[in-house]
């Protein structure tokens, strides 16, 4: 009980101090808008005021629904062929052969670099997108999973062959390795959605008419920039959460 109680004390210090750090960085903001008085300098005033107006206008929520549906059929995909071929290249040497020389190769292409091609290949809008998200999350997610079911303790191994589990059986797949590596997928699954999610923006400034990367671009023309402010803040709102998600579901099946 005495544990809970300092535990919550501890999470509560924790949010005020983040707050309070939070609040004075507006305050520097605000001070330095005042210092400068330019008008392509946003104030924080001047966003909030725009964030409003944007959201009563259903703008924002457009470009908001527009951008995560790109991001969550981009994401997906990137997630199912890199936990797919990661975890093949982890359990199965000749997978991973195969594998490395490619994947190594072809990770150091920067998402930018894919956009013309896509564009290209695909045409402006969804797919164009789709497919730079894709690429971006895929690569530290296969990475990850491969290290992790490869690292994973010899000791569990031989304790689950002790018992007469084979090695490559399915039991050995979802009940020994797979739990083991779970830290190090979750990692994979991080780091994927950050890039994933970064290279949506990008994508959406060239190839897309709509979205959070696009309003940035749109609004960039227009010098203005309060609603560029806002889309920037919201585009790290929103990757905030997503990592929140994943970090809460990775507490909850490491405590299982």
């Amino acid at each position: 009980m005495q544990k809970d109680k300092i535990a919550k004390l501890i999470l509560i210090w924790y949010f005020v101090e983040n707050v309070s750090v939070l609040l004075f960085l507006i305050l520097i903001w605000e001070i330095a808008s005042e210092i400068w008085n330019n008008p392509v300098f946003p104030s924080p005033i001047g966003v909030i005021r725009e964030a409003y107006l944007l959201i009563i206008s259903k703008e924002l929520w457009l470009h908001i629904k527009t951008s995560f549906i790109r991001f969550i059929s981009g994401y997906g995909i990137g997630v199912f062929l890199g936990v797919g071929i990661g975890g093949l290249m982890g359990i199965y040497r000749g997978w991973e052969e195969l594998f490395t020389i490619p994947i190594n190769i072809f990770r150091h292409i920067p998402g930018l670099a894919w956009i013309p091609l896509a564009v290209i290949w695909f045409g402006i809008g969804l797919k164009a997108s789709i497919f730079v998200i894709a690429l971006a999350a895929f690569f530290p997610v296969a990475i990850n999973v491969a290290l992790g079911l490869q690292r994973v303790g010899h000791i569990y191994i031989k304790a689950a062959l002790t018992l007469g589990v084979k090695r490559n059986s399915l039991f050995m797949i979802t009940r020994v390795l797979i739990p083991a590596a779970l830290k190090s997928i979750f990692a994979g699954l991080r780091i994927g959605l950050a890039a994933g999610w970064a290279a949506i923006v990008a994508a959406e400034m060239v190839a897309t008419t709509s979205g959070l990367g696009f309003m940035i671009q749109y609004y960039r023309r227009l010098l203005a920039t309060n609603k560029v402010v806002v889309a920037m803040i919201i585009i790290s709102l929103i990757g905030f959460l997503m990592d929140l998600t994943l970090r809460y579901l990775e507490r909850r099946l490491l405590r299982v």
